[in-house]
């Protein structure tokens, strides 16, 4: 990285205005405190990815897995899973692959303020 690319990476907590960059000066509590802003922010990027997502894939799993009588298409599915199981039908599994998604968001999220002071360092 040149010189200008290690300064755009400034500390955001600076209390006096300096444009210090990242791990240069600045205390181990408060890349910490960075740490479990992303943790935080990535079980709920989990928690989010698997609301949006996971109705699809059971949808897409029972067409796939049903008879071919049983549906008409992917529309019939939904509507006959919310009418015989309520919108609970298409959460259905949903537990690992939320704890999957909260775990893989959390850990990677959580360790984005220190891969940035160590790209910003590496020159």
């Amino acid at each position: 990285m040149s010189g200008t690319a290690q300064s755009a990476i400034v500390n955001p907590d600076s209390r006096h205005g300096s444009n210090e960059p990242l791990g240069q000066g600045q205390p181990a509590r408060s890349i910490q405190h960075k740490n479990y802003k992303g943790f935080v922010a990535g079980v709920f990027s989990g928690i989010a990815k698997l609301s949006v997502g996971h109705p699809f894939d059971t949808i897409k799993v029972r067409l796939q897995t049903s008879e071919r009588a049983q549906f008409k298409g992917p529309l019939d599915c939904l509507l006959q899973t919310l009418k015989n199981e309520g919108a609970r039908g298409l959460y259905k599994g949903a537990t690992p692959p939320l704890i999957g998604w909260m775990f893989m968001d959390s850990m990677y999220s959580s360790q984005m303020p220190s891969i940035a002071i160590h790209d910003s360092h590496s020159v």
